[in-house]
């Protein structure tokens, strides 16, 4: 997960919140570059 952070750092998405663990494993927030909120988790990258 932490290359995922590192890679949506280099795409610039804005990260909305630090590295959550509720349910559906770890995940973190971003901004895609519209602005709207998607999450990031283990299994999506």
């Amino acid at each position: 997960l932490d290359t995922v952070l590192a890679r949506c750092k280099d795409r610039d998405y804005d990260i909305g919140a630090g590295i959550g663990d509720q349910g559906f494993g770890r995940f973190f927030w971003v901004r895609d570059p519209d602005g709207l909120p998607v999450q990031v988790n283990e299994r999506t990258e």
